[in-house]
C-alpha cells in the first residue's frame, strides 16, 4: 500500500522535510487505524511498517511512504485474530480520501 503527497506538497516537503514527513507518517497511520478499527471494513487493531522514498524512478523529489500491512488485525479486545476478506486489506475507496488533518498540519508549519 502506497501513500503520497500532491506536488504542491512535495514542493513544501522538499524545504521542511522534517515536518512534512511527521505529517505524511502520522496521517498514514491515523488513515489506516481508523479504517481498520471500523467493523465494516475490519474492525481490527492493526499494525505496520511504512518505509519513506523521497524520490520517484524518474528521480524526481516525490515524497511517499510504502506500508507493509499484515493480512488483518486483533479483535478490539485482543481476545482473537480477525482476518480481511480474500483479495485485498482495505477497500481502496476507504483509504483514497486525504485526511482533512493533512492540509491543516502543513499550513501549521508554514
Amino acid at each position: 500500500m502506497v501513500f503520497t503527497v500532491p506536488q504542491e506538497i512535495a514542493a513544501i516537503a522538499y524545504q521542511n522535510k522534517a515536518a512534512v514527513y511527521d505529517i505524511l507518517f502520522q496521517a498514514t497511520a491515523e488513515t489506516l487505524q481508523a479504517i481498520a478499527a471500523d467493523p465494516k471494513h475490519l474492525g481490527a487493531d492493526i499494525g505496520f511498517i511504512a518505509i519513506l522514498h523521497t524520490w520517484g524512478q524518474n528521480l524526481l523529489h516525490h515524497p511517499h511512504l510504502h506500508c507493509v500491512v499484515p493480512g488483518g488485525g486483533l479483535a478490539p479486545d485482543h481476545s482473537c485474530w480477525i482476518a480481511c476478506r480474500p483479495g485485498f486489506f482495505l477497500p481502496v475507496r476507504a483509504i483514497t480520501p486525504v485526511p482533512a488533518s493533512v492540509p491543516r498540519a502543513i499550513e501549521a508549519c508554514l
